[in-house]
Formats: structure tokens, sequence, C-alpha cells
């Protein structure tokens, strides 16, 4: 029940400031990574900019490409 209870704390506190962290706004995202889901990110990317206003750019150079990319950040 202690166990229950730490964890139940934990996530609640957790939660609260995920929650009550200000949302980052950018006008827009960019980003790489495997060729199999440029079809879907190209498909959602317009719906996406439609209802936010925001751009999507993604290149698919694969996999690897998108793990050397987040590391150069």
């Amino acid at each position: 029940m202690k166990l229950s209870k730490k964890v139940a704390i934990i996530v609640v506190a957790t939660s609260s400031l995920i929650l009550s962290s200000s949302p980052a706004f950018a006008d827009q995202i960019n980003g790489s990574g495997a060729t199999f889901a440029q079809p879907l990110i190209d498909v959602c990317k317009v719906e996406f900019t439609k209802d936010t206003g925001h751009t999507i750019n993604y290149t698919a150079g694969g996999s690897g490409k998108g793990r050397t990319d987040l590391l150069a950040i």
C-alpha cells in the first residue's frame, strides 16, 4: 500500500509539472528520420498547418540520419 501511495504522489507531481509548464510554440518544426514515416507525415502536416498555421519540414533520410541530426542539436 505504501508503494502505491508513493507512485500516486510521483504521478500527480509529474503531471502537474508537465501541465503547468508553458507550451513551446514555433512557426516551423524541422525533423528528419525514417523514410517509412514520410507518406504519413506528408498527409498529416497539411492538416496540421491548416489547423495551427505552423509548418513541418521532414527530411526522410533514414533512421540513422535522424539520429545523427538529433545528436547534432
